[in-house]
């Protein structure tokens, strides 16, 4: 990922729990992270959720972001 300009950060003791969020990705170190990682996720789909609550939204946004956002990536990390 280094080699693909990302920025890796780390728990500063090996083993603890370290969470990083960056837009929508969201990422845990370690099995300590699980709980943590998913509490992460929680809030983001709650903030999104009370950002986005037209009553024409019906999660066509968030299928063209994840369209838009694949369309991007380069062929090898497409799943």
């Amino acid at each position: 990922m280094k080699e693909l300009g990302a920025e890796v950060k780390t728990a500063l003791l090996p083993f603890l729990s370290h969470v990083e969020t960056d837009g929508l990705f969201i990422t845990g170190q370690n099995p300590l992270s699980a709980g943590p990682t998913a509490k992460a996720l929680i809030e983001l789909l709650e903030s999104k959720t009370t950002e986005n609550n037209s009553p024409d939204d019906d999660g066509q946004q968030w299928q063209e972001k994840a369209e838009k956002y694949l369309d991007e990536k380069p062929g090898d990390l497409k799943p």
